[in-house]
């Protein structure tokens, strides 16, 4: 039996930004929802096993009431765990408590040094109060057992900027990286991106639990455009993640066969 040596639990879908190179902008506003804490205590007494768990996918975690709670809950269970945020409402109090609550590590990302870079692509969020947000988290942070990283997404509006833009922000974290833009299923894939498919590991490694209770092949399928493997409501996660509709999938990306279009445009490009 495959067990994922990580699981993302979307904690909610919800969001309070409208960055560039999202797709969450598409959705339907009536997916837009937060998982019941009862469903997020019951897969985390599913996982035995330990993994590694992220509390957020594609929305913003820290719109989540019961983050805290879960972060604690993760830690009670010996389970590593672990967040990626815009940093808007990641407020001196909040990091605070997270820190408390025994998060391992979470990951702002922040795509410009400047006010005006930042929010023409962070749409929606304002510049000081996450620029305050990231120097307050990094002296909470530094000293303690929580690991702060930041990161930027490379896209062509601060490209020409990139390594300014850390050496900027570089000081104020553990670690620091930049990854360049995916478009996902909603557009052409840059053919330098390769992630997992025979040449890696995510369908094998990697369990995606959404706010809804689907479980995609990938957590590249953010708007289940293909095919969901099942749903925590209805069979337990092992079970999903074992069955043979899943294990037929990762059959046809090993042999690159068949694979589903997400794959192509994504994975092996």
């Amino acid at each position: 039996m495959i067990k994922p040596k990580f699981i993302k639990i979307e904690t909610t879908n919800r969001c309070n930004a409208q960055c560039i190179m999202c797709p969450h902008k598409t959705f339907n506003p009536k997916r837009l929802m937060d998982m019941p804490f009862e469903t997020v205590k019951r897969l985390l007494d599913e996982a035995t096993w330990k993994p590694t768990v992220q509390l957020s996918g594609f929305g913003e975690p820290t719109l989540y009431p019961q983050l805290v709670d879960a972060v604690k809950l993760c830690r009670k269970k010996g389970m590593p765990c672990r967040i990626y945020t815009n940093g808007m409402l990641m407020s001196p109090e909040l990091t605070k408590k997270l820190v408390d609550a025994g998060l391992t590590w979470f990951i702002i990302t922040v795509d410009g040094r400047d006010k005006e870079t930042f929010e023409k692509i962070r749409v929606g969020l304002n510049f000081e109060t996450v620029e305050y947000n990231i120097k307050e988290a990094w002296k909470i942070c530094r000293n303690s057992k929580t690991t702060m990283k930041l990161g930027s997404v490379i896209c062509k509006e601060n490209k020409h900027d990139i390594k300014n833009i850390e050496r900027y922000w570089r000081p104020y974290a553990h670690n620091y990286r930049a990854w360049i833009e995916i478009p996902l299923v909603h557009g052409r894939v840059p053919t330098s991106y390769k992630t997992c498919g025979a040449r890696g590991w995510r369908p094998w490694t990697q369990l995606v639990v959404r706010a809804n209770g689907n479980v995609p092949f990938c957590c590249i399928d953010v708007a289940d455009e293909y095919p969901i493997m099942g749903n925590v409501h209805e069979s337990k996660m092992l079970q999903i993640y074992n069955s043979p509709k899943f294990n037929e999938l990762r059959r046809r990306v090993k042999e690159q066969r068949n694979m589903p279009e997400m794959c192509k445009l994504v994975c092996l490009r």
